[in-house]
């Protein structure tokens, strides 16, 4: 999208005053990454998926401490992977970072050479629309370990709540609480950005869209504004 292309300081400015609560989801994705690594059997090493990377802050800090086998990071703007690489610094594994469209990955035929025992993705699958949402649960449930895990965090509708009601709920909210770190031009452009491109699931149909896909889904956090969440999702 061009917000993120074109305007990558209104994202860390966002990010940075914590409007979209990232400091207590990271500490959610945290817990549960830890728990899963001390579970694993010994000797393996989970490989981690990270789709919508960014420039992977605020998680890079979690990231570094945990015992990974490798990790890929994949993102649409080629220009933050650099920053994503950056951000991680030296790890004991190897790390790929690749631009490309997260369907695309998700549903290619193309096997990769590491089995995904954690998948993640952060704020980026509220771009596809609800058939396009489902084509990807399918893709990646094709390419998860049986013992993996889907984190996905993201955006959600209340349960019945329209997509344009919440884009004016969401776009309301930013007006009444942003304002104050964004300039005007930023904050309209952010607020373009949600009016014309977030097409956010809806928390009551989006675990009977995913169990029809091969996935069990729990709910593990969701931030003040019933808005932003983290799902977790093994399979079924």
């Amino acid at each position: 999208m061009d917000f993120f292309e074109n305007q990558w300081s209104t994202y860390k400015t966002i990010v940075q005053h914590d409007f979209m609560h990232h400091r207590a989801l990271v500490g959610a994705v945290e817990q549960v990454l830890k728990h899963y690594c001390d579970g694993a059997p010994a000797g393996h090493r989970p490989h981690f998926v990270d789709l919508g990377c960014g420039d992977a802050d605020p998680l890079a800090a979690v990231l570094r401490d945990l015992p990974l086998g490798s990790l890929l990071g994949l993102d649409q703007a080629s220009s933050v992977l650099p920053l994503a690489a950056q951000a991680l610094g030296e790890v004991p594994y190897p790390c790929d970072w690749i631009q490309g469209e997260l369907l695309e990955w998700a549903t290619a035929a193309t096997p990769h050479t590491n089995p995904v025992d954690i998948l993640y993705s952060s704020f980026a699958i509220h771009h596809l629309d609800g058939e396009s949402q489902e084509a990807f649960l399918a893709g990646v449930r094709k390419k998860i370990n049986p013992k993996g895990m889907f984190l996905w965090a993201d955006i959600f509708r209340e349960p019945g709540e329209s997509v344009d009601d919440f884009r004016l709920r969401y776009t309301q909210r930013m007006s009444d609480h942003w304002g104050g770190a964004l300039q005007p031009q930023q904050l309209a452009e952010a607020c373009f950005h949600v009016s014309h491109y977030d097409l956010p699931a809806d928390r009551a149909t989006i675990g009977t869209t995913a169990l029809k896909q091969g996935w069990a889904l729990s709910w593990i956090w969701a931030g003040p504004d019933q808005a932003e969440a983290l799902a977790v999702l093994t399979p079924a």
